[in-house]
């Protein structure tokens, strides 16, 4: 295993006054920060704050962030190097419900490939432990623990199409470059049920800055959390909301100020479409409301209007959501940000 440089209070005590975090390419030394013990309720308990950039100067300098551990920057300015941040989040484990994901990292500048950046995150015991995903354009995945198969089937993305065009999906491989910010689709590893987790690593350069994809009058995109940190949902609709600040000149004015977060039913088993069970919850200013938008090509809500997973203040690392564009007067394409500004450490415990 290799020698790892573990942070705990350490960087609480003197991550605020780093201006930059340059991480050496030594292959016996690497940086470990675990989000045990951090109470997110007290201001400024960061598992992991940097004001400028990160150089993960070469091929052996990796953060290992572990435990719902959060990495928050202030200035506005790219990571760079050929190393990686690993940073792990949860999705359904059923082959049939389909998870909205974003990426917290890329693989190429301004560019991220979901072959490239997702591992199987399944044992945690060592951080070598964290295995490459192979993947088959069958309909079905298949978990074995370290030769996990993974469906690129269902891979789709939704990036500034007509509302509610179900022909207006995207499909994509593995292979297939995103911007980042954009969302995607993925079916479960078939590690469990509807009700079981697995556990996928994010592993690249952390996303940093303000990162923009468009949407235009009348259509939607499916956008994803693009940081390796919670996001606070309010600052993200103000930030994009026509006169959601207060300030029109802060403001992109491109969203309705709704965010639609999809959750499929855990009694799902089968991948025919009619018979599909599932809904999109809901988030605005005034709050979040349980999955009760049914898309008509499926066969109804089953579960998913839940009281326990209506959306909350934050949005977690890797989620995917749809945006719709805000109603104007001519047709026009305005810009989605998101900004360091939202980002916050909140654990979803």
């Amino acid at each position: 295993m290799k020698n790892l440089t573990v942070l705990f209070f350490f960087l609480t005590v003197v991550g605020f006054a780093q201006t930059d975090l340059y991480v050496t390419d030594n292959a016996n030394i690497s940086i470990y920060v675990d989000g045990t013990g951090f109470d997110d309720a007290i201001a400024g308990n960061v598992p992991l704050f940097v004001t400028n950039n990160i150089n993960l100067a070469g091929a052996n300098s990796i953060i290992y962030m572990r435990n719902e551990a959060q990495l928050l920057q202030g200035n506005d300015i790219d990571n760079i190097g050929t190393g990686y941040l690993e940073r792990g989040q949860k999705g359904s484990a059923s082959l049939y419900n389909y998870n909205y994901w974003g990426s917290p990292v890329w693989s190429a500048t301004e560019e991220f490939t979901i072959g490239s950046i997702l591992f199987d995150g399944t044992d945690l015991t060592d951080v070598n432990n964290i295995y490459p995903i192979l993947w088959t354009p069958g309909t079905d995945a298949n978990y074995v623990l370290g030769s996990m198969i993974m469906s690129s089937y269902w891979l789709f993305a939704y990036d500034n199409n007509t509302i509610n065009d179900y022909d207006a999906w995207e499909p994509k491989d593995e292979n297939d470059p995103f911007h980042h910010g954009l969302g995607f689709t993925m079916k479960g590893s078939g590690s469990g049920n509807g009700t079981q987790l697995q556990n996928y690593m994010f592993r690249g350069i952390p996303n940093n800055g303000t990162i923009i994809n468009d949407v235009s009058v009348g259509n939607q995109t499916l956008v994803g959390n693009p940081y390796p940190s919670a996001i606070d949902a309010r600052e993200f609709i103000r930030d994009n909301l026509p006169g959601g600040d207060g300030d029109p000149s802060r403001t992109s004015a491109s969203i309705d100020g709704t965010l639609n977060f999809w959750r499929q039913s855990t009694t799902v088993g089968t991948h025919y479409l009619a018979v599909y069970q599932g809904g999109y919850a809901t988030y605005d200013l005034s709050g979040g409301v349980a999955a009760a938008t049914i898309p008509s090509e499926i066969g109804g809500p089953g579960d998913s209007g839940n009281m326990n997973y209506t959306p909350r203040d934050f949005i977690p690392v890797a989620q995917g959501f749809f945006v719709n564009a805000a109603a104007a007067a001519d047709q026009v394409t305005e810009e989605i940000r998101f900004k360091n500004s939202q980002r916050f450490f909140k654990k979803e415990a």
